[in-house]
Formats: structure tokens, C-alpha cells, sequence
């Protein structure tokens, strides 16, 4: 299946939109930190082989590019790569790939990364199979998925109705997304075979007027979806209260949980 068709089939954060860019950099600079940690903890460095799934706008990619270096390489893909395809990095290949429909090269990598895209699609096991199949004997897989149960019990009206709302209708448009896969996601990689299994949960505070703590990716994140949400119930006096909390410097509120679940395919 394209890349065309599946951009539009229930994933509305397209790359054309004009805040695109800004929604995903306020995610990646809250999230990256965390991710970071637990790669170089995982021992990432030179000469391997890694595949970056989903890789967004890159910044994960080109990081695990660095540190690899010299003698490794990274294979990022995305169903769309418009952004990734601005990065330049002897030691970067973009490809456009659908994890669902489209294997992977097999036993190929030494480590498989993929963060807050499992819980997209509805197919999330034959994506899973997909990564365990790329990686070579003894190669990890690190996948980090949210739990947004928290996030919903952290926050109070009018953000919360609001959030709740905009949340829905990303699971209702995509025909797929699970706002709480984050807490089946260490079931599913045992079912996949992995062993050694490890797992954490961790969070940061979001800061209203704060982008790099994710005030911009939620924010931005609501306004993509704003017109169905005044269609479904949600005046506009509401829409803007709540938003302006986001720009609020006294709001903070913690994240969603990102579990983060790892381990390694048999020898």
C-alpha cells in the first residue's frame, strides 16, 4: 500500500499542514531526553546497525547517526518523510514504508527504535512482527508507547473536557488508535518472543507557555482536530479558555505516561 494512501487513512497530523513541524518539535524536545537515556544505557554506539520506525522529524534518527558513527548506519522510515528528507547524514538512509503492510529487512539490525506509533494503527501485532523479524539474533528492540490515562486525571476543566474530546477524535477518525495502549504494550512484545524483557513508565511536567515541555504538541494537537470538536459539542468560548491555559506560565500538569518496554530477539 503507498505511503499516499496511508497518510490519509485515519492519520491526520499530515506533514503539509503548516504547524506540523511545530507540533512534533515540542514532542520530540519533551520526549527526547528520556529516549536518549535509555538508548545510551542500552549501550548504542559504533558500528551498529539501527532501524528508527516512524522517525517523525527525525531528531532520534540523527542522533542515533552521531553516535553510531563511525562505521554504523540508520535506516529511518516514516509514512511520510518530507521532514526527515531535509536531514543531511553520511550516515542516514530515509525510505518511505508503511510497518503494517510492508516487511522489513530481515535480521538485519542490531537495534530497532520506535516511539508513540504502535499505538496508532490497528494492526500494532503484525507491526510488532514486522520489528522483531528485522532484528538480528541477539538485536534489541526499544519501543516507547503512551498511556494518556493519565494525562485525562491530571487535568482540569475546561482542558480536560476539551483534551478528552480532541483524544476521542483521533480514535474515532483513525479506526485504530488506543490512547492507552502504552499499558498492554509489555504483553504484546512477550507475546512477540522477545526475552529479556525490561520495562519503565516515566513522565515530565508540561508547562503552560512552555514549548519545549509539550504545551505546543497538545495544544497544536487540539487545534488540528478544533473544527469537528465545535461540530460535536465544543463552543468556542471553551475551545479558547481551555487552550489558553496551555499559554498560561502558572499551569503545569504531568504528561502522558511513556512506557517505554524493551528486550531482545533469541539467538
Amino acid at each position: 500500500m503507498g505511503c499516499d494512501v496511508m497518510t490519509t487513512a485515519g492519520y491526520v497530523f499530515d506533514e503539509a499542514w503548516h504547524a506540523e513541524r511545530a507540533r512534533l518539535g515540542s514532542l520530540e524536545a519533551a520526549l527526547d531526553p528520556g529516549t536518549i537515556r535509555h538508548l545510551s544505557d542500552l549501550g548504542v554506539g559504533p558500528s551498529w546497525r539501527c532501524l528508527e520506525v516512524g522517525a517523525g522529524a527525525g531528531s532520534i534518527a540523527w542522533w542515533l547517526a552521531e553516535r553510531v558513527a563511525p562505521g554504523g548506519s540508520v535506516l529511518a522510515v516514516d509514512l511520510q518523510t518530507a521532514l526527515l528528507e531535509r536531514l543531511t547524514h553520511p550516515g542516514l538512509e530515509v525510505r518511505c514504508h508503511d510497518i503494517v503492510a510492508e516487511a522489513l529487512p530481515t535480521g538485519d539490525f542490531d537495534l530497532v527504535h520506535t516511539r508513540w506509533v504502535l499505538h496508532w494503527p490497528a494492526g500494532r501485532a503484525t507491526a510488532i512482527g514486522h520489528m522483531v523479524e528485522a532484528l538480528r539474533p541477539g538485536g534489541l528492540l526499544l519501543v516507547e508507547e503512551p498511556d494518556f490515562g493519565s494525562l485525562f486525571d491530571a487535568l482540569s476543566d475546561p482542558l480536560r473536557s476539551v483534551v478528552v474530546a480532541a483524544l476521542n477524535a483521533l480514535e474515532e477518525i483513525s479506526g485504530g488508535m488506543d490512547c492507552r495502549y502504552g499499558r498492554r504494550l509489555y504483553p504484546d512484545l512477550a507475546a512477540a518472543g522477545l526475552v529479556d524483557l525490561c520495562a519503565e513508565g516515566r513522565a515530565h511536567l508540561i508547562r503552560g507557555a512552555d514549548d519545549t515541555s509539550g504545551a505546543a504538541w497538545l495544544r497544536l494537537t487540539v487545534e488540528k482536530v478544533r473544527d469537528r470538536l465545535i461540530d460535536h459539542g465544543i463552543d468556542e468560548p471553551l475551545m479558547s479558555d481551555a487552550l489558553a491555559t496551555l499559554d498560561d506560565p502558572s499551569f503545569s500538569a504531568p504528561s502522558p505516561l511513556t512506557l517505554a518496554v524493551w528486550g531482545r530477539r533469541p539467538t
